[in-house]
């Protein structure tokens, strides 16, 4: 599973409640980049440095696996583009 967070969820994590272990998926990761757009001043810009990470992350749990949860706390434009784009690197 892929659990997107923005950048001010890092202050009040204790109130996020964690994704329930299901036997559809073996590990959550999880990145931290906000709905934001080139010359935003507040927030984390989504980059190539995560964009590496989220895509070397996939390639090492991917192995025999059948789903992918992507979660974004949001539900906004983050979670559908990241589904996105790994379907189009690894389908």
């Amino acid at each position: 599973a892929i659990r997107i967070m923005f950048s001010n969820s890092l202050a009040n994590e204790k109130l996020i409640r964690p994704l329930r272990r299901s036997k559809f998926y073996r590990e959550v990761n999880k990145y931290i980049f906000d709905d934001l757009y080139p010359g935003d001043s507040d927030g984390v810009l989504f980059n190539p440095e995560i964009a590496r990470e989220i895509i070397t992350d996939f390639e090492r749990g991917r192995e025999g696996c059948l789903s992918l949860l992507v979660h974004c706390w949001r539900g906004l434009n983050r979670s559908p583009a990241v589904g996105i784009a790994l379907m189009k690197c690894f389908l």
